[in-house]
């Protein structure tokens, strides 16, 4: 079963960079009551939802799965046993300078009650951009480790000593496929705004923003955009609680720019370039907020004066292991899937920051929506 989550605020810029690997905890919320709400929202914190914890636990494995979407493995120990009805569960970053959690993204899932001698495991989905995050959980129920002992003495020791032997044949085969050689799809975006392309509100047009002419880069081309007065319409909260809207270039099929402001608590598509976020506070509507007053504008543009001659913050990703290797003593090996822009504009794609849990896929050129397979070689595991 899927449900839907959102990264908190202060997760949102953990998990968009490489302090994403310190996420390394996951916890539970619950209720005594199944009918009882947990309630939450992008401002939530482990100290304000210190009510509902039920239990924190470790990561088995973090990466990005087939889609390029953020996952992160998290397995609820067999033996643990709780009876409160638990119908949340959160990401946390650990400091690795002092220790101190920080809750990163929280999610609704089935409500269900923790029994020992079953096992499970969440799924845990984050898109930095892209759709809401996809939680799954699957119940995994085995015998436990005491059980088969059991069953295993009572077997002849030949019978024991073959089975061993073929656990060990299948431990270094599966070490073969999964450890020493891993292999996955990332993709690239470099994107930007060379000057102008600010946001303003509108004094003319209720609830509208206006944007100022100037000059962006994306899919490998410089394209210029004029002045567009009362553009995009920044929709109303009549919730009770503080939402978040973002504003978005695109281009038409008609090969013209647009901009538009995403649902609450949506992220921008990614075929887009990320302009501002906006705070919408509760109760913001057409009768009680016309000009956006009680709105505010975080800049999010990605500034690049100088492309394409100099990159300030040349583009890369991050790439997570799915299983973290002994020492650095390891290959890799990329392979440029596709691109946008022309073959000059591609630059040099190369590894860097190499770690026993990851390491960065860098690229120096010009080109967008570069997507790299990378495959990593460590053999003498």
């Amino acid at each position: 079963m899927a449900v839907s989550g959102l990264p908190t605020n202060q997760g949102v810029s953990i998990l968009s960079n490489e302090l994403r690997v310190q996420v390394k905890k996951f916890c539970l919320f619950g209720t005594n009551n199944s009918g009882d709400v947990i309630n939450f929202n992008e401002t939530s914190t482990l100290t304000s939802l210190a009510n509902y914890l039920v239990g924190k636990f470790d990561i088995s494995r973090s990466y990005f799965d087939d889609n390029g979407t953020l996952t992160f493995e998290c397995p609820i120990p067999y033996d643990f046993n709780n009876t409160k009805w638990i119908g949340s569960t959160g990401l946390i970053y650990i400091d690795p300078t002092n220790g101190n959690e920080t809750l990163v993204a929280i999610s609704s899932m089935p409500r269900f009650q923790k029994t020992s001698g079953i096992g499970g495991t969440i799924h845990y989905k984050v898109p930095i951009a892209g759709s809401a995050s996809t939680v799954v959980f699957e119940d995994m129920p085995y015998v436990t480790r005491q059980e088969l002992d059991v069953v295993l003495n009572e077997q002849h020791s030949a019978l024991a000593m073959a089975l061993d032997l073929g656990a060990m044949a299948n431990k270094e085969l599966m070490k073969t496929l999964t450890q020493r050689v891993q292999t996955g799809e990332v993709v690239i975006y470099n994107r930007g705004i060379k000057s102008g392309c600010t946001i303003v509100k509108s004094t003319t047009a209720t609830r509208n923003l206006t944007l100022t002419n100037g000059t962006l880069f994306m899919n490998g081309q410089i394209h210029s955009v004029f002045d567009m007065a009362n553009t995009a319409n920044v929709p109303q909260n009549q919730t009770a609680e503080t939402k978040y809207s973002y504003v978005f270039l695109w281009k038409d099929l008609d090969g013209k720019f647009q901009v538009d402001c995403t649902n609450l608590n949506e992220l921008p598509p990614e075929d887009s370039l990320t302009l501002y976020k906006v705070t919408v506070p509760a109760n913001s509507t057409e009768a009680t907020d016309p000009y956006l007053n009680n709105c505010a504008l975080t800049d999010l543009r990605k500034l690049e004066p100088n492309y394409p001659k100099i990159l300030i913050n040349a583009p890369f990703v991050y790439v997570p292991f799915k299983y973290d290797l002994i020492d650095l003593d390891y290959s890799v090996d990329l392979d440029i899937v596709s691109f946008l822009g022309g073959g000059f504009q591609l630059g040099y794609c190369y590894s860097s920051d190499r770690a026993k849990n990851g390491f960065n896929i860098n690229v120096n050129g010009t080109a967008d929506v570069v997507k790299v397979k990378y495959t990593i070689k460590k053999f003498n595991l």
